[in-house]
């Protein structure tokens, strides 16, 4: 467990340098797009018919981009009071359950997202005549790096469970319990 646990945070660093890297890039491309765009049609008078569109999709990849590292520093809206109200193991129960269903959805996101993509790859963008497999590529892609950042959470939390950090000496209270050696 702990050389997967070890893999997956490696990845996750890997994909969030990624992640950062790809949004800086798109933010950029679509602020000047849009600057230009804003020039164009007030002081010159006219207008780029493609530029909304690669705003829009550039804004697509960005969103979901932007999700996975949201996933990673837990950045999120989440309701925790109840759960916050549990004890400790209870909390670490709740947690890997949820995880594990948001993992699910995102196998199932990535899955579905990459069938449609599969499916539309030969339709064309109204005003860039791009295949429109691009702007769709960013639900998948974004999915797979939200999976990604989620894994090591959901692992550190499910071996938390199996077996309980904080395990003291003998004699010593840890979370309630006493801890005895049989001699």
């Amino acid at each position: 467990m702990n050389t997967i646990l070890a893999t997956s945070k490696k990845l996750r660093n890997l994909a969030s340098k990624l992640a950062k890297s790809i949004i800086i890039l798109m933010m950029a491309a679509m602020s000047v797009v849009i600057i230009i765009q804003v020039y164009v049609r007030y002081v010159v008078k006219g207008s780029f018919p493609w530029s909304e569109e690669v705003a829009r999709y550039l804004m697509a990849w960005v969103v979901f981009m932007g999700s996975s590292l949201g996933i990673e520093t837990g950045a999120h809206v989440g309701v925790e009071f109840f759960v916050s109200l549990m004890p400790k193991r209870s909390r670490t129960g709740v947690k890997v359950i949820i995880k594990l269903a948001m993992l699910l959805f995102l196998a199932a996101a990535i899955k579905e997202g990459f069938s449609l993509c599969i499916s539309i790859a030969f339709q064309r963008s109204p005003a860039l005549m791009i295949p429109m497999i691009w702007p769709y590529l960013s639900v998948p892609v974004g999915c797979t790096f939200m999976f990604v950042q989620l894994l090591p959470s959901f692992l550190e939390d499910l071996s938390e469970l199996i077996r309980p950090t904080g395990v003291g000496k003998p004699g010593q209270v840890v979370e309630g319990h006493l801890r005895v050696t049989s001699s």
